[in-house]
């Protein structure tokens, strides 16, 4: 029987703790020496992308409340003049997902994410890809009133600001038999990837080793009163290669280069305008 293809083939709602601090700051069990939650740090709060911490003693936040929705398209026939029977398309799916919820203890920093994501296959070579968005709030220090940039200084006692930045992107991903039979192994598959990425916020001073008293920070951001809202982007170019030696072990090779020409404004600590260029080679066991 033919699904209309409107049907969706997967459909997912979930419940979970979600996204986090960037600063662990920790809700402990209960403890009678330790009642209270630790305020903000003079860095600041942001979401904890990079899942950066670890740790299972928090199981009490608010939860992220979530769904994802996949078409799958089976077979897809190509019109004239290309042969039927040469010209399926298998693995043809579409899937749409999304997330939103608190993610700092006090429960006043909120973030939703959206993508969308798809892939075809036509004998082995491959196509795929997705895009996503999310806005999400932070607090970053402010500071102080006529500051200079060569020696900046934050509003003493630390005075936190509420901002919002935008956050979105795509990747393009395919995939093709270098070898289907190679002499050793089971088959060898080259990979070439392109990813954007944008950020739509406030322009952030960036602090290297800023010391507030008792921490030295190795790096942080802070707000200047007045700061615009700016765009930036980064650009990252990927090819690999993809050996597989037998069901349960592979060999990967890659090369990647980031274009970060526009990835901040020009300050005298414009690190990251330098591109990045990064090689790397691993062995993968499956079980």
């Amino acid at each position: 029987m033919r699904v209309h293809p409107l049907v969706p083939s997967e459909l997912t709602l979930f419940v979970v703790n979600g996204v986090g601090e960037q600063t662990n700051r920790l809700r402990t069990f209960p403890n009678p020496s330790n009642l209270g939650i630790p305020g903000p740090s003079t860095n600041g709060v942001t979401p904890d992308f990079g899942h950066e911490n670890n740790n299972l003693a928090d199981n009490n936040n608010a939860k992220t409340l979530g769904g994802r929705v996949v078409f799958a398209l089976g077979d897809l026939r190509l019109p004239w003049p290309f042969p039927e029977s040469a010209a399926d398309l298998t693995g043809t799916h579409l899937g749409l997902s999304g997330m939103g919820g608190m993610y700092d203890l006090e429960g006043n920093l909120g973030y939703d994410m959206w993508s969308a994501d798809w892939s075809v296959d036509y004998r082995g070579v491959s196509l795929s890809g997705e895009a996503m968005y999310s806005k999400n709030h932070f607090l970053t220090p402010r500071l102080a009133p006529g500051s200079p940039a060569g020696a900046p200084v934050l509003v003493a006692p630390t005075v936190f600001t509420r901002q919002q930045e935008h956050l979105y992107g795509f990747f393009v991903q395919g995939a093709f038999p270098l070898m289907r039979r190679p002499p050793y192994g089971k088959r060898l598959t080259g990979v070439f990837v392109y990813n954007e990425m944008w950020r739509r916020g406030p322009l952030l001073d960036f602090l290297l080793n800023y010391n507030d008293g008792t921490t030295v920070y190795e790096s942080m951001t802070a707000y200047r009163d007045g700061a615009p809202f700016v765009t930036r982007r980064i650009s990252k170019y990927t090819a690999g290669a993809h050996w597989q030696l037998s069901d349960r072990f592979a060999a990967k090779a890659e090369y990647s280069y980031w274009v970060m020409g526009k990835s901040t404004a020009r300050t005298q600590t414009s690190l990251g305008l330098n591109d990045i260029y990064q090689g790397a080679f691993s062995l993968v066991m499956g079980f």
